[in-house]
Protein backbone atom coordinates (compact mmCIF):
# COMPACT_ATOMS: atom_id res chain seq x y z
CA UNK A 1 0.00 0.00 0.00
CA UNK A 2 1.17 3.57 -0.81
CA UNK A 3 2.13 5.72 2.30
CA UNK A 4 0.88 9.07 0.89
CA UNK A 5 3.05 10.90 3.17
CA UNK A 6 6.01 8.28 2.60
CA UNK A 7 5.56 8.85 -1.03
CA UNK A 8 5.48 12.62 -0.90
CA UNK A 9 8.75 12.99 0.60
CA UNK A 10 10.58 10.76 -1.53
CA UNK A 11 9.05 12.49 -4.16
CA UNK A 12 9.58 15.82 -3.08
CA UNK A 13 13.24 14.47 -2.25
CA UNK A 14 14.01 14.10 -6.12
CA UNK A 15 12.32 17.48 -6.93
CA UNK A 16 14.45 20.59 -6.69
CA UNK A 17 15.43 22.45 -4.12
CA UNK A 18 13.84 25.43 -3.29
CA UNK A 19 12.38 25.82 -6.63
CA UNK A 20 10.89 29.01 -7.83
CA UNK A 21 7.82 27.58 -9.50
CA UNK A 22 6.95 24.37 -9.69
CA UNK A 23 3.87 23.10 -12.24
CA UNK A 24 1.93 19.85 -11.95
CA UNK A 25 -0.22 18.70 -14.51
CA UNK A 26 -3.26 16.98 -12.91
CA UNK A 27 -4.11 16.24 -9.52
CA UNK A 28 -5.29 13.51 -7.22
CA UNK A 29 -4.55 14.98 -3.89
CA UNK A 30 -2.47 17.70 -1.45
CA UNK A 31 0.43 15.55 -0.29
CA UNK A 32 2.89 16.72 -2.48
CA UNK A 33 2.49 20.43 -2.65
CA UNK A 34 1.75 20.37 0.78
CA UNK A 35 5.31 18.65 1.99
CA UNK A 36 7.11 20.96 -0.98
CA UNK A 37 5.68 24.25 0.27
CA UNK A 38 6.43 23.22 4.03
CA UNK A 39 10.18 22.83 3.34
CA UNK A 40 10.33 25.55 0.79
CA UNK A 41 7.49 27.92 1.49
CA UNK A 42 9.03 30.76 -0.90
CA UNK A 43 7.55 28.84 -4.41
CA UNK A 44 4.66 29.39 -6.32
CA UNK A 45 3.01 25.65 -7.12
CA UNK A 46 0.65 25.50 -9.56
CA UNK A 47 -1.30 22.97 -10.88
CA UNK A 48 -3.29 22.38 -14.64
CA UNK A 49 -6.16 20.06 -14.19
CA UNK A 50 -9.28 19.68 -15.94
CA UNK A 51 -12.08 19.14 -13.46
CA UNK A 52 -13.58 21.87 -11.75
CA UNK A 53 -13.86 19.66 -8.72
CA UNK A 54 -10.37 18.76 -8.63
CA UNK A 55 -9.26 22.37 -9.39
CA UNK A 56 -11.81 23.47 -6.42
CA UNK A 57 -9.73 20.70 -3.99
CA UNK A 58 -6.15 21.96 -5.44
CA UNK A 59 -7.25 25.93 -4.99
CA UNK A 60 -6.81 24.98 -0.74
CA UNK A 61 -3.36 23.82 -1.21
CA UNK A 62 -2.04 25.68 -4.41
CA UNK A 63 -0.51 28.66 -5.48
CA UNK A 64 -2.42 29.07 -8.71
CA UNK A 65 -5.06 26.53 -10.23
CA UNK A 66 -5.79 26.53 -14.06
CA UNK A 67 -8.70 24.24 -14.90
CA UNK A 68 -7.44 23.39 -18.57
CA UNK A 69 -7.26 20.89 -20.33
CA UNK A 70 -3.69 20.81 -21.28
CA UNK A 71 -4.12 18.68 -24.39
CA UNK A 72 -5.95 21.62 -26.20
CA UNK A 73 -4.43 24.71 -24.50
CA UNK A 74 -2.92 27.08 -27.18
CA UNK A 75 0.58 28.37 -27.04
CA UNK A 76 -0.06 31.42 -24.68
CA UNK A 77 -1.25 28.87 -22.21
CA UNK A 78 2.32 27.59 -21.94
CA UNK A 79 4.24 30.38 -22.57
CA UNK A 80 3.52 32.13 -19.24
CA UNK A 81 4.58 29.32 -17.62
CA UNK A 82 8.21 29.41 -19.46
CA UNK A 83 9.60 30.00 -16.11
CA UNK A 84 8.83 26.80 -14.57
CA UNK A 85 11.98 24.99 -12.75
CA UNK A 86 10.11 21.83 -12.29
CA UNK A 87 7.02 20.20 -14.33
CA UNK A 88 5.61 17.27 -12.09
CA UNK A 89 3.33 14.56 -13.76
CA UNK A 90 2.28 12.33 -10.66
CA UNK A 91 1.04 9.57 -12.10
CA UNK A 92 -1.10 11.80 -14.69
CA UNK A 93 1.12 11.96 -18.06
CA UNK A 94 -1.66 9.18 -19.54
CA UNK A 95 -4.39 11.17 -18.50
CA UNK A 96 -3.29 13.18 -22.17
CA UNK A 97 -4.80 11.92 -25.37
CA UNK A 98 -1.46 12.46 -26.38
CA UNK A 99 1.77 12.37 -24.64
CA UNK A 100 3.80 12.94 -26.59
CA UNK A 101 2.18 16.24 -28.62
CA UNK A 102 1.39 17.57 -24.61
CA UNK A 103 5.40 16.95 -24.04
CA UNK A 104 6.45 18.80 -26.26
CA UNK A 105 4.49 21.68 -26.09
CA UNK A 106 6.36 21.73 -22.73
CA UNK A 107 9.45 21.52 -24.70
CA UNK A 108 8.65 24.18 -26.56
CA UNK A 109 8.58 26.85 -23.11
CA UNK A 110 10.87 24.73 -20.86
CA UNK A 111 14.28 26.11 -19.78
CA UNK A 112 17.30 24.92 -20.09
CA UNK A 113 17.90 24.05 -16.66
CA UNK A 114 14.45 22.99 -15.76
CA UNK A 115 12.84 19.50 -15.01
CA UNK A 116 10.25 17.23 -15.96
CA UNK A 117 9.36 14.56 -13.63
CA UNK A 118 7.10 11.85 -14.44
CA UNK A 119 5.56 9.17 -12.35
CA UNK A 120 4.27 6.40 -13.01
CA UNK A 121 2.42 3.91 -11.52
CA UNK A 122 3.43 0.43 -10.31
CA UNK A 123 5.57 -0.56 -13.38
CA UNK A 124 7.96 -2.74 -11.92
CA UNK A 125 5.00 -5.61 -11.53
CA UNK A 126 4.05 -5.25 -15.49
CA UNK A 127 6.11 -7.51 -17.13
CA UNK A 128 5.40 -10.04 -14.86
CA UNK A 129 1.53 -9.60 -14.78
CA UNK A 130 0.86 -9.66 -18.20
CA UNK A 131 -0.61 -5.99 -19.01
CA UNK A 132 0.38 -3.65 -21.44
CA UNK A 133 3.47 -2.12 -21.69
CA UNK A 134 2.43 0.69 -23.88
CA UNK A 135 2.50 2.66 -20.99
CA UNK A 136 6.29 1.11 -19.29
CA UNK A 137 9.01 2.90 -18.30
CA UNK A 138 10.71 2.12 -22.24
CA UNK A 139 7.60 3.18 -24.10
CA UNK A 140 7.78 6.78 -21.60
CA UNK A 141 11.55 7.20 -22.42
CA UNK A 142 10.71 6.93 -26.09
CA UNK A 143 7.87 9.55 -26.20
CA UNK A 144 10.24 11.94 -23.80
CA UNK A 145 13.04 11.23 -26.65
CA UNK A 146 10.69 12.43 -29.23
CA UNK A 147 9.12 15.20 -27.56
CA UNK A 148 13.41 16.41 -26.68
CA UNK A 149 13.86 15.38 -23.49
CA UNK A 150 16.67 13.19 -22.05
CA UNK A 151 15.75 10.94 -19.42
CA UNK A 152 17.51 9.93 -16.50
CA UNK A 153 17.54 6.59 -14.99
CA UNK A 154 13.97 5.11 -13.50
CA UNK A 155 14.13 5.29 -9.30
CA UNK A 156 11.70 3.06 -7.53
CA UNK A 157 9.61 5.03 -4.88
CA UNK A 158 9.11 3.39 -1.40
CA UNK A 159 5.78 1.58 -0.21
CA UNK A 160 5.13 0.54 3.26
CA UNK A 161 4.71 -3.09 1.62
CA UNK A 162 8.26 -4.53 0.68
CA UNK A 163 6.56 -7.06 -1.73
CA UNK A 164 4.43 -4.55 -3.72
CA UNK A 165 6.12 -2.63 -6.19
CA UNK A 166 6.07 0.87 -5.77
CA UNK A 167 5.65 3.71 -8.78
CA UNK A 168 8.39 4.75 -11.16
CA UNK A 169 10.14 7.83 -11.30
CA UNK A 170 11.56 9.53 -14.54
CA UNK A 171 13.89 13.00 -14.08
CA UNK A 172 14.18 14.63 -17.72
CA UNK A 173 15.86 17.60 -18.90
CA UNK A 174 15.22 19.01 -21.91
CA UNK A 175 18.09 17.63 -25.22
Amino acid sequence: MLNPARYAAALKGQLPPNARRLVQVGWHDATLAAAYKHTYPANVWQVVVRDAELAAQARRYCDLVHQANPDTAGPAFFAHLDMTDAWIFDQTLFDSANPVALLGRIRQVIQADASLYIVLPNLPVWPHSGASLEHGPDAVRSMLQQAKFRAGHPLLLPTDNAAEAGPLLLKSMPC
